[in-house]
């Protein structure tokens, strides 16, 4: 089986509203977002899912430690880049970048975020058959970062609920 290197194939979507079901999000409502794939850092995004709760359930008969899986958690941030005009130093309002800082710049602001991962360009649009990620998502103020490279902030956030695992992008209901 032919594998596929991860480079530019992470595509970041932020829908305009909350999708009707996270497990079942429609082509239409995919396509529907803003593709900010560009506007986002790579080497530090760790937006996803990270390892559930922990319960311990040993039985009395059972020796040494027994577990159960727990809640799921979401976990992660992203480092949104900034762009600016160059005859002004004023950031660029036409910029992609610059979309993407007014969705974060302030503190609470909720994110309907869509993820794939596939072998696909990050560009190509939403299909049916998709795999994504979804976690609404409440972000914190940004975080200053490092005075090398691009001028960009860490955004870290609060995920309020999220899809329960990687799930597919599904066909529009027949009318």
């Amino acid at each position: 089986m032919p594998r596929s290197l991860a480079d530019g194939k992470k595509k970041f979507t932020i829908l305009p509203d909350a999708p009707a079901d996270i497990n079942a999000i429609t082509v239409t409502e995919a396509n529907a977002g803003k593709d900010y794939s560009c506007a986002v850092l790579s080497s530090d995004f760790d937006l996803g899912f990270a390892a559930s709760d922990m319960i311990d359930e040993k039985a009395l008969c059972v020796e040494g430690n027994a577990q159960a899986l727990g809640n799921s958690n979401f976990q992660g941030g992203f480092t949104a880049f900034r762009e600016f005009l160059a005859d002004t130093g004023l950031p660029d309002p036409a910029a992609l970048a610059e979309e993407l800082w007014d969705l974060v710049k302030e503190k609470g602001n909720t994110l309907h975020i869509m993820i794939r991962h596939s072998a696909k360009k990050s560009g190509d649009v939403w299909v049916v058959g998709d795999e994504y990620v979804y976690v609404e998502w409440v972000n914190d103020l940004p975080q200053g970062t490092t005075l090398e490279g691009y001028i960009k902030h860490r955004v870290e956030g609060a995920p309020q609920n999220f899809s329960s695992g990687y799930q597919t992008v599904v066909a529009d209901p027949s009318p």
